[in-house]
């Protein structure tokens, strides 16, 4: 997998906060530029710094734009009655802005070894995934026809993994999934496509299979169907 890849959660703190520069090259992903304030460039740190090998992988010049009020830590006092999403809201402006789903790469291990379970608990067929920055997408078929079931067991199961590995407390996900019925093949091959580019649109990888965590490697071929890293695919998928 590519060094952008492996950093995608520090390459899309780093878009986001405004960062001119992000590029790989001899072997090592530069970030380079200036971003609103000293906390913005400790954001992208920290999302540098969850991965263990950061400092043989990254160089990193990153400057906080001198002088001005917006140069300085924003500050909120907590109230009685005040909750996570209501003191997210207020300083970062989205409620949920700071659940960064899949904060570092044991996150999505985990994250796999929890839908490995669930698929087998409520016999889904698992066709097409992938995990992003901040959500993910399934391509699944549940003859039992117990898809709220198989959801609710994966998001509740990773959300307490996740509070608990992260010391917080309150909700993860925002809001219940989204369901869409995949009427032909012709829908479920777009569908399974859109998932697997999902990398690639957002900016990560240039290439689908650079991507570890989809299915898109199992599908073609080049990785095993069963792995550690790798769900239960339905047969009928391969």
């Amino acid at each position: 997998m590519s060094l952008r890849g492996t950093y995608a959660y520090s390459v899309d703190i780093a878009q986001k906060l405004g960062l001119q520069s992000i590029d790989e090259r001899d072997g090592k992903l530069h970030f380079k530029g200036t971003v609103a304030t000293q906390a913005d460039a400790n954001k992208i740190w920290d999302a540098i710094k969850t991965i263990p090998t950061w400092s043989n992988d990254v160089v990193a010049d990153i400057q906080a734009a001198p002088g001005g009020a917006s140069n300085a830590a924003s500050t909120y006092t907590v109230k009685a009655g005040d909750t996570l999403s209501k003191i997210a809201q207020q300083s970062l402006g989205d409620g949920n802005a700071y659940m960064r789903i899949f904060e570092a790469n044991r996150d999505r291990a985990r994250f796999l070894a929890i839908l490995r379970d669930a698929v087998e608990k409520y016999a889904v067929l698992l066709l097409g995934y992938v995990l992003m920055g901040n959500h993910f997408h399934l391509v699944v078929t549940t003859p039992r026809g117990n898809i709220s079931a198989f959801m609710r067991q994966v998001d509740g199961t990773f959300t307490q993994y996740s509070n608990w590995r992260h010391q917080r407390v309150g909700h993860l996900l925002q809001g219940p999934f989204k369901a869409v019925i995949v009427e032909d093949d012709i829908h479920l091959l777009k569908t399974l496509t859109y998932v697997v580019m999902n990398p690639v649109a957002a900016g990560y990888v240039n290439l689908p299979g650079d991507w570890s965590w989809s299915s898109y490697r199992a599908t073609v071929g080049v990785a095993p169907v069963t792995s550690p890293k790798t769900p239960l695919l339905s047969k009928s998928h391969e």
